[in-house]
């Protein structure tokens, strides 16, 4: 379909068209023909920051990190008044820094994203919460994430998440009731997710009640619990929770 579109463009004379071959370029660049996307990324000779964010996004989601960085600093170099990196472009990049042997590149492009304020973004700064937490790294998570005024539910998520794998329940029940607290509202699957990490249904854990008077049990709807119970707890647990539906 993509081709077919590609071509129609060409047969109407519109292929010049900024918009239009933006349009094109990031397709192929979502599509995996990132050959192609490069091809048309050639021949553009009137870039915007647009053209240059679609593009860095096809290599940073193909996990090719050098080839990332050399485009973000072509972009630098091409700064005018139509080409600057944005907050886009920073969101564009760190697809390419999840794997735990990316760690320095992630904290290369935080480095740079703080110097030029970028980081002050709320959607960039629980992106890279999420971001550290891939990479292995719970520590840089934390601190960004203690620096974020209005935290999301993916940065409570990445935070949660990362504690279970790392066998801290606590801690990430803790977060988990920070998160409800702050009035967020946790998704079901994550719920059912973080029942199924051992996190919500924990054997190790104190009940809340008796952890802090002023917190509430998780109030999951009785499908969530009934599934949580099942991955985390024996047979007996399990079939009490599907009686209290």
């Amino acid at each position: 379909m993509g081709i077919a579109i590609h071509a129609l463009v060409v047969k109407l004379g519109l292929s010049e068209e900024l918009m239009v071959s933006n349009a094109l370029m990031d397709m192929y660049a979502k599509c995996g023909y990132l050959s192609d996307a490069v091809f048309l990324f050639g021949k553009n000779n009137n870039r915007n920051v647009v053209t240059w964010n679609s593009m860095i996004g096809g290599f940073s989601r193909e996990g090719d990190v050098s080839g990332t960085f050399d485009l973000l600093r072509r972009m630098q170099m091409e700064e005018d008044e139509n080409v600057k990196v944005n907050e886009v472009t920073i969101l564009n990049v760190l697809p390419a820094c999840l794997e735990e042997d990316e760690l320095v590149s992630l904290k290369e492009i935080h480095g740079y994203s703080f110097k030029h304020g970028f980081h002050d973004d709320e959607l960039v700064a629980n992106a890279f919460v999420s971001a550290y937490t891939k990479c292995g790294s719970l520590h840089y998570a934390q601190h960004v994430f203690f620096g974020i005024e209005k935290k999301t539910v993916s940065s409570f998520n990445a935070l949660i998440g990362r504690l279970a794998q790392n066998g801290d329940p606590r801690m990430a029940l803790d977060f988990y009731f920070e998160m409800k607290d702050s009035g967020l509202d946790p998704d079901l699957k994550r719920e059912v997710e973080q029942g199924r990490d051992g996190v919500l249904f924990h054997p190790g854990i104190t009940a809340p009640e008796e952890r802090n008077q002023s917190r509430k049990a998780p109030d999951l709807p009785t499908n969530a619990r009934s599934l949580s119970f099942a991955v985390t707890a024996d047979e007996d647990d399990c079939c009490d929770a599907f009686s209290m539906g």
